[in-house]
């Protein structure tokens, strides 16, 4: 349906309408609506509306809506906002919002709100907020703030402001808060709500506004890897992750993680750890890690010496004091030989950063 038509369309339909449509779908229906068209979908529907679109959709719905969209998704729908779209999403559904979007979120929730959103979350929802989002949370939810996002924590909602950018928070009324970022700033904590301290910060910093109630507990010492592990969770590189499985191949252990809603992988080699999307990519991460800055090891190299391509890198690194971007840019791409020694490394690198050092240590 084209140029303003208007569909109604029930039984399993599939519509495509554009210009100014308005479509009413219902049962299983398919709709793609463009141009300020204006949609209600229900039954398990899939929706995408693009152009100041509104759109109602329920049961298990699907939907993309963008510029200026109005969205009402229910019972597990999974909806994507952007422009300034406003979404009132019930039902565990899972929103990521955009732009300026506006969000509610209802039982069980999941929103990833970036670029000055603003989410309403209730009842046990999870919200990831970036950018200068606004998040208020209701009933227990669960919020991890990054960027120059302001959350306000009602109601034994976990708060985690973490190490990106300088978040804030006003907690109430049992609410916990996770500072891990020195520069967060929870700018009033009431209510018997308590902030739990996960790096090295002055409270008088962070903690804007305390009342008799609140509680502060400051940083302990950090866990070790195994007890973390005894609890289903590992802590590689500051970043904690939920273990779905582990194995361990030849040397190499191999963990299938969750990340803040994204799965993925982490290796881990002795002390050294690499995450990766994939097992391939974790383990070839894993060779541009170094453990010690000691370059001791390698005085009794030469020029002759054959070892393998990682602990080769490895080397370089200590050696060369090279950051593990440049040295993995200057791999990518390249055919480089599983084994070699100091002198072709010294041949590969030259005229590279560090070449003159690396090759100056073996004279």
């Amino acid at each position: 349906a084209w140029d303003s038509s208007s569909v109604v369309a029930r039984g399993s339909s599939r519509v495509e309408a554009r210009d100014s449509s308005r479509v009413e779908a219902w049962d299983s229906s398919s709709v793609e609506a463009w141009d300020s068209s204006s949609v209600v979908a229900w039954d398990s529907s899939s929706v995408e509306a693009w152009d100041s679109s509104r759109v109602e959709a329920w049961d298990s719905s699907r939907v993309e809506a963008r510029d200026s969209s109005r969205v009402e998704a229910w019972g597990s729908s999974s909806v994507i906002a952007r422009g300034s779209s406003r979404v009132v999403a019930r039902g565990s559904s899972r929103v990521v919002a955009r732009g300026s979007s506006r969000v509610e979120v209802r039982d069980s929730s999941r929103v990833e709100a970036q670029d000055s959103s603003r989410v309403v979350a209730q009842d046990s929802s999870r919200v990831v907020a970036w950018g200068s989002s606004s998040v208020i949370a209701w009933g227990s939810s669960s919020v991890i703030a990054r960027g120059s996002s302001r959350v306000v924590a009602w109601d034994t909602t976990t708060v985690h402001l973490c190490d990106y950018g300088s978040p804030s928070v006003s907690a109430f009324f049992f609410c916990v808060v996770f500072v891990k970022n020195a520069s967060a700033k929870i700018t009033h904590l009431a209510d018997k709500a308590t902030a739990k301290f996960c790096v090295e910060a002055k409270q008088k910093d962070v903690i804007l506004k305390k009342d008799r109630t609140a509680h502060v507990e400051l940083m302990q010492k950090e866990l070790s890897f195994e007890t973390y592990l005894k609890r289903g969770y590992v802590k590689a590189d500051g970043i904690l992750s939920k273990v779905i499985s582990h194995k361990k191949l030849s040397t190499v252990d191999v963990f299938e993680i969750e990340t803040n809603f994204e799965k993925g992988f982490l290796v881990k080699k002795g002390d050294v750890f690499s995450h990766g999307k994939t097992i391939k990519e974790a383990k070839e991460s894993l060779k541009f890690k170094i453990s010690s800055r000691d370059p001791s090891e390698f005085k009794k190299w030469t020029t002759k010496t054959v070892v393998t391509q990682a602990k080769m890198i490895e080397a370089y690194r200590v050696i060369t004091v090279a950051c593990e971007f440049g040295v993995k840019d200057f791999c990518q791409g390249k055919k480089l030989p599983t084994k070699l020694s100091v002198a072709k490394a010294i041949e590969l690198t030259d005229g590279k950063y560090g070449n003159e050092q690396f090759k100056g240590f073996f004279k």
